[in-house]
């Protein structure tokens, strides 16, 4: 019996200290794998690379790093990769030294790595070139603010600009857009004339996003000579910028209807809310076209002329179109009719028409925001949670203590929704303080 009992105690004491040997092994790994980055064996430094990127150990960047002058191909798009993997701005130096390699591969996956620190892993894919034809392309994240953008970063993308493959062109544009680059305004302004349509499209895109004085004027001298497609995207882009001095080019184009960019020219005034189109506006009123009327009635109250509003009311009362009616409640509460703005508050819970009016309450802004606050206590969650997002979007710290509340909403999207919106609200009230970034 005796016997028994000093075999189970050897095992039990030959297991502990199997156990505690055991961090002591996977630090000597760790190491190991660092070590076998410099292996003069090629498929040795692959491994390394694989395990430092699937080891998620920060330790393990510098090393990579290095790792990504490697005179071999296959060793650098395994570096590459891992470093990818660490979603982190620590990996930032090895990045840029993937932007500039030879292997087109190389500098792709370096591309999507260096926006993927700011939007997350797997958030950063452009989608094909067939997105410009059937729309609805995967929509990237915009930038939260919570990481300020690194210069190297901006300058590295810039530089790929004048990839040799237009598809990396692209993917810089489109980069460079998402990080809201302002001072690549200028770089973007040369990709506009670029010998790739897809390049020329998302040069265009991405300086609407980053929409300054600079980049709308960018824009706006491309409508000269430009094809239909880019014409129409350039009309788009003017529009969405709100760039004011624009305006009589777009009632010419709306008024000559050329390869039918009318519609488009429309929008665009109406987001301009261009007193040049005023006539255009009442015209389209009573269009067949209820796309048309919704645009119209938006450029009505973008004029900002409150003597219209009880017109205004009448056409409202008489309107079938619910997207329409829509348009109208955003109109009246410009023009001052500050009731109207509950149907945009509670289309926000609306599946059809809840980007309708969150781009209205946004529009609305901080001159509204002791009404929409109220619909934080609104019974329908979604309300609740496109109103936080609301909050986020517009961007003023008075919305903070609004929100608070919501931290502790029964419904865990609600609380989340909040959470990131006062988190947002919180480092944009800290970067408003800061010095700007020469």
């Amino acid at each position: 019996m005796g016997l028994e009992r000093l075999v189970v105690l050897a095992i039990v004491v030959s297991g502990c200290l199997s156990s505690f040997s055991l961090p002591l092994a996977a630090q000597d790994t760790f190491q190991d794998e660092i070590a076998n980055l410099r292996s003069p064996n090629v498929g040795t430094r692959v491994n390394a690379a694989k395990a430092l990127g699937k080891s998620g150990r920060l330790e393990g960047i510098p090393a990579l790093t290095q790792a990504m002058r490697d005179p071999e191909l296959k060793v650098r798009r395994v570096t590459i990769e891992a470093l990818r993997a660490f979603t982190s701005s620590e990996t930032v130096d090895g990045l840029l030294i993937g932007l500039q390699d030879e292997d087109r591969s190389v500098r792709r996956e370096a591309l999507t790595a260096a926006l993927e620190i700011y939007v997350g892993a797997g958030n950063a894919d452009i989608g094909s070139s067939l997105s410009w034809i059937l729309g609805n392309r995967k929509r990237t994240p915009e930038l939260e603010g919570l990481i300020p953008t690194d210069l190297r970063v901006v300058n590295g993308v810039e530089l790929r600009l004048q990839d040799e493959e237009p598809h990396l062109r692209r993917q810089a544009a489109y980069t460079l857009g998402v990080l809201g680059a302002a001072r690549s305004a200028r770089p973007l302004e040369s990709s506009l004339y670029d010998g790739d349509k897809n390049v020329r499209l998302e040069a265009v895109r991405s300086l609407a996003k980053i929409g300054t004085d600079e980049a709308a004027e960018a824009v706006r001298g491309a409508l000269n000579g430009a094809d239909k497609t880019l014409a129409g995207a350039v009309i788009d882009a003017l529009g969405k910028m709100q760039y004011q001095k624009a305006a009589p080019e777009l009632v010419v184009i709306y008024d000559a209807d050329v390869n039918k960019l009318g519609d488009r020219a429309l929008a665009a005034l109406a987001h301009l809310g261009a007193p040049e189109a005023r006539g255009v506006f009442y015209y389209q009123m009573t269009s067949k076209n209820s796309e048309r009327r919704r645009w119209a009635v938006e450029g009505l109250g973008r004029l900002g002329d409150s003597g219209i509003a009880s017109g205004l009311v009448k056409d409202f009362l008489r309107e079938p179109d619910p997207t329409v009616q829509l348009a109208y409640c955003f109109a009246l509460v410009q023009l001052g009719r500050i009731e109207f703005i509950d149907r945009v508050a509670l289309d926000l819970g609306n599946r059809k028409r809840h980007e309708q009016a969150f781009e209205y309450a946004v529009e609305l802004g901080s001159g509204v925001l002791g009404e929409l606050v109220r619909y934080l206590t609104d019974p329908v969650p979604a309300v609740r949670i496109e109103m936080a997002r609301v909050l986020m979007a517009i961007g003023d710290p008075a919305a903070i203590p609004h929100l608070q509340p919501l931290l502790s909403d029964p419904n865990s999207k609600v609380a989340d929704s909040a959470n990131r919106a006062i988190a947002r609200l919180k480092q944009g009230r800290l970067s408003a303080s800061a010095a700007p970034i020469p």
